[in-house]
C-alpha cells in the first residue's frame, strides 16, 4: 500500500482536509483526495470527499448508534471546542458531534476506503506560532502547550486548530502531527514590519485594520465573506438581514463601501444588540442598529 500525508484546517465548525500521496522517487506531493466536514457541535453533522478530479467519493449525514447527535448548546456561538460542560439532556441525545468524533469517522474512513493511501503523518493549520514557532513543528505535549498560550492572540482560530491535533490524538495517539503557522509570514521581516506584526498586542488591532482596509469591497461575495467571518453563527442571520446591511452600505450613488473593515464593524454591532436581546438578526435589527449609529453621529439628536 502506498503512504500518504493528511492535512487538516480544523475550524470552528468544520474540518477541511486533504490526502497527499508519497512519491517513491521524492518528487512532488500528489493530491489524492480532499473533503469537508460540516456541522461540527451540530445535530446534522455532513462529511463530503471528492477524488483528485472532484469525483465525489462520499456525501452523507453521520449519525450515532442512538440514531440522533444534538447540539453541543442551545447559543449558536457555542462550538464543540469550547470549555464547559453540556446542559442536562435526555440519555438517548447524549452523543455530541465534535472534533474528536469527526476525525474518528474521517481516519475510518480514510483506512477503509479501497484506492487511498495509509496515513502516516498529519500536517495542521495552526494560526499562531507567536515568535518562536516560524518552521513547521512535530507537536509534542511542550509545544501545545506553548501554542495553548497564544489562544488571546487569535482567539477565534487558535483554540479550534489545537482542537483538531489534540483530536487526532485522542483517536491516532501513534500518528506523527506537524504544525505549520500563518504567522510565519512575519518571520525575518525587516524591523519596522516586525514592530507593526500582530505578535505586538499593542499595535494588533491597528495592524488588522490596515491589513482590512486595503481589502476590494465585497460586493457579490457578502454571503459568503459573512459565512467565513463567523462560520455556524451566520445561521443567526436571515436573508432580509443581510439584504438590509448591503443596502446601508451602498451610497445613492452606487459606490459600495462593503469594505471587510466595514462589513465587520457593523457584524459586531449587529451581534452585540442580538445577544443583548436574544433576538434572530433580522433587516429590521440591521435596520434598529443603522439608526442607532446615526443618531450617535448626531450627538444623539
Amino acid at each position: 500500500m502506498s503512504k500518504g500525508l493528511l492535512v487538516i484546517n480544523a475550524g470552528s465548525s468544520s474540518i477541511k482536509f486533504s490526502v497527499f500521496a508519497l512519491p517513491d522517487d521524492g518528487g512532488e506531493l500528489t493530491l489524492v483526495c480532499r473533503g469537508l466536514q460540516e456541522n461540527i457541535g451540530e445535530d446534522d453533522p455532513h462529511f463530503k470527499a471528492f477524488d483528485h478530479a472532484d469525483q465525489v467519493l462520499a456525501d452523507v449525514h453521520p449519525t450515532p448508534q442512538s440514531g440522533l447527535y444534538r447540539k453541543l448548546g442551545p447559543e449558536h456561538h457555542r462550538r464543540a471546542a469550547d470549555v464547559g460542560a453540556p446542559p442536562p439532556v435526555e440519555p438517548a441525545q447524549v452523543a455530541i458531534y465534535d472534533h474528536q468524533t469527526a476525525l474518528r469517522d474521517l481516519l475510518g474512513w480514510l483506512a477503509q476506503t479501497p484506492g487511498l493511501p495509509e496515513v502516516i503523518a498529519a500536517g495542521h493549520r495552526v494560526v499562531h506560532g507567536g515568535e518562536e514557532f516560524s518552521d513547521p513543528q512535530l507537536l509534542t505535549p511542550a509545544i501545545m502547550a506553548r501554542l495553548e498560550t497564544f489562544i488571546p492572540l487569535a482567539p477565534l482560530h487558535q483554540p479550534h486548530n489545537l482542537a483538531g491535533i489534540r483530536a487526532v490524538s485522542a483517536v491516532r495517539p501513534d500518528l506523527p502531527q506537524v504544525g505549520c503557522f500563518d504567522t510565519a509570514f512575519h518571520h525575518g521581516q525587516p524591523e519596522l514590519a516586525k514592530r507593526l506584526s500582530p505578535f505586538d498586542q499593542d499595535v494588533r488591532e491597528v495592524w488588522q485594520r490596515c491589513e482590512l482596509v486595503t481589502l476590494p469591497p465585497l460586493n457579490r461575495e457578502l454571503e459568503d465573506y459573512i459565512k467565513f467571518r463567523l462560520g455556524a453563527a451566520a445561521a443567526a442571520f436571515t436573508p432580509d438581514a443581510i439584504a438590509m446591511l448591503r443596502s446601508k452600505l451602498l451610497a445613492t450613488s452606487g459606490e459600495s463601501f462593503l469594505y471587510p473593515l466595514a462589513v465587520d464593524n457593523w457584524l459586531a454591532a449587529v451581534l452585540n444588540q442580538a445577544a443583548g436581546l436574544s433576538k434572530t438578526i433580522t433587516g429590521e435589527l440591521v435596520a434598529e442598529v443603522h439608526r442607532n449609529i446615526t443618531k450617535a453621529f448626531m450627538g444623539g439628536k
